[in-house]
This record gives C-alpha cells, structure tokens and sequence, in this order.
C-alpha cells in the first residue's frame, strides 16, 4: 500500500473532490479525511486547558515521574488511535 497527501477542500454540500497524481495505479484505494478543529476562540481552547491541567498538576503534588508517565501515556494513546484508523 502507497499513502499520498493531498490537500483538499470540503464544499458545503460536503463533497470533497481530489486529483491524484498520474502515477497513480487504477483499483480499490481506501481515503482518510483528517479534519481541522475547529474552536470558537481561534485554537486558544486547547491550550486554555492544557495551562489548568498544569496548574492542577502542581497544586496536586503529582512528582516528575508522575507526570512524566501521564505524557507517554497520553502519546501511547495516540499511537493505538492510528492503529484504528487502518
């Protein structure tokens, strides 16, 4: 299997149109839309809650290796959420 990345928009009646590239071999191809988030205050969500998980880290007296292990697990997390994608 070959992966190819394309930009593309999505039109309001949902419909997204692509062109692949001439090398491309005619037959079954299966598509994954990644999707931007959206937010109502331009991205600053995240990171709002991101800085109170900080302060709550903090204030909870979790040690280095606490919140160390917490981030690989929230990357772990990631990982197997590609696993699903395929």
């Amino acid at each position: 299997m070959r992966a190819i990345e394309l930009n593309g928009t999505v039109s309001e009646n949902r419909e997204l149109h692509l062109r692949l590239p001439a090398d491309a071999n005619p037959g079954p191809a299966k598509v994954i839309v990644l999707l931007e988030e959206r937010s109502d205050s331009n991205g600053t969500d995240s990171l709002q809650q991101f800085l109170k998980d900080c302060q709550q880290w903090a204030v909870s007296g979790r040690t280095k290796e606490e919140i160390d292990q917490y981030i690989e697990d929230e990357r772990n997390s990631w990982d197997r959420g590609l696993d699903d994608l395929s």
